[in-house]
């Protein structure tokens, strides 16, 4: 059974279990990895390393079965045989299976200038990013950017919403 890299999560190796992530963990951690990507592309490290995460999402994304069951039936060999797929992104995809989280990711949005992961998003400047920042606040919550930026959104309760500029490209406004 493939258990966590304890050098990428610093947590103790554990066992697999099916409570977390979903039962089909393709699409769930191909947008983990996407994110991460992302994240670190706003931050301007190695271009090779960003795309690195996008091309073990894609191949994940792409697999016919379950990684899941991939890892449990071939472990870590089986992983790392995949295209982009090498020990450090084993080790964050086993930890995914194991936990249902990435410490690493969670790092990434807590250390992510909000100004430039919104000039990451496309049709987004320094000019509006700055913007965007000064008018919600997002130096007293950068998480929220970070989450933004990776994909995620908020919910119903506020946050930041979606709404047209005018020009038919989508903008955002605190609501």
């Amino acid at each position: 059974m493939l258990q966590p890299d304890p050098r990428n999560s610093g947590e103790p190796q554990r066992a697999l279990t099916r409570t977390a992530p979903p039962a089909r963990s393709n699409g769930w951690i191909a947008e983990r990895l996407r994110q991460a990507a992302n994240l670190l592309a706003a931050q301007g490290v190695n271009p090779f390393r960003v795309s690195a995460y996008r091309r073990a999402a894609d191949a994940i994304e792409a697999l016919d079965g379950d990684v899941r069951d991939m890892a449990e039936a071939g472990g870590q060999a089986a992983l790392e045989a995949l295209p982009g797929v090498g020990p450090s992104i084993t080790g964050a995809v086993a930890e995914m299976l194991a936990t249902g989280r990435w410490n690493f990711l969670e790092r990434l949005k807590g250390a992510a200038d909000p100004e430039a992961l919104f000039c990451s998003v496309p049709g987004i400047g320094p000019a509006l990013a700055h913007k965007i920042q000064a008018t919600l606040h997002l130096d007293k919550a950068p998480g929220v950017a970070a989450g933004w930026c990776a994909g995620a959104r908020p919910s119903a309760s506020g946050g930041v919403a979606m709404f047209s500029l005018g020009s038919g490209q989508p903008g955002i406004r605190a609501s």
